[in-house]
């Protein structure tokens, strides 16, 4: 625990010594809502979706590029390896590293209620807040993991390219920004094979104090099993190849 504090005290002052990174990234989402969902929410129940459409597309952009961006840098350089040679497990690194991106992101989305809260009709009940932060932060484990397995993968200089594409690629084809129906029909029968748009449905479905359907929590967990497996195999192959160092 000891060492997960210390690490955890590190990132955090890491990342809050970086501006020109951090408000950025804390603020897009709550700009974004503010210029494309406050004018469609015209009503309390549009108001909910959107506010559940755009606490969704911060969250997974915070979890996602907290994660790709630290482990794609990371590997390459010489604080990585530094860290190896330090007797602190790599998993310790691993969820210090999770739980800074978790707070992030809360922060982020944070801003995205307050937009609503000011310039919508949107309202909420204690109850339904914290079932909707509940099942917000859990629904977004699948994306920071995504995240940090394709920055085991991908080049350093590549990843924020590849992480746009994957990002905002996702959220539009998820319906995260356009209603499902709404979609061209091509893009919207691939939707529902999305994680992105399984994390929606069921955060629409909360927000609206309707039945979540069991298909889209499968469909969570299957890609968060899958990506773990991924995350293994990746650390696995590392462990070997670092194993080979002269």
């Amino acid at each position: 625990m000891k060492k997960y504090l210390s690490f955890l005290r590190f990132l955090l002052s890491e990342s809050f010594r970086q501006p020109g990174y951090i408000i950025p990234t804390l603020i897009f989402p709550a700009m974004f809502f503010l210029f494309f969902g406050v004018p469609e929410a015209k009503d309390l129940k549009l108001s909910k979706i959107l506010v559940a459409s755009f606490s969704a597309f911060a969250l997974i952009g915070v979890m996602f590029f907290q994660f790709l961006i630290s482990s794609s840098q990371e590997r390459s350089s010489s604080w990585n390896f530094y860290l190896r040679t330090l007797p602190t497990s790599k998993w310790v690194v691993f969820w210090s590293r999770a739980s800074v991106s978790l707070f992030l992101a809360i922060l982020s989305v944070g801003l995205v209620f307050l937009v609503a809260f000011w310039a919508t009709p949107f309202e909420i009940s204690l109850n339904g807040f914290v079932v909707f932060m509940a099942l917000l932060l859990v629904g977004a484990i699948p994306f920071g993991l995504l995240g940090y397995v394709v920055g085991l993968w991908v080049n350093p200089k590549g990843a924020p390219a590849l992480g746009n594409l994957l990002y905002l690629g996702g959220a539009y084809m998820g319906g995260l920004w356009y209603p499902p129906q709404l979609l061209p029909k091509a893009i919207g029968d691939i939707s529902v094979y999305l994680p992105t748009r399984a994390y929606g449905e069921i955060l629409w479905s909360v927000m609206l104090s309707r039945v979540v359907e069991h298909r889209y929590i499968y469909s969570l967990v299957t890609c968060s099993v899958v990506v773990m497996l991924l995350i293994t195999f990746s650390h696995l192959y590392s462990e070997r190849k670092w194993s080979l160092r002269p």
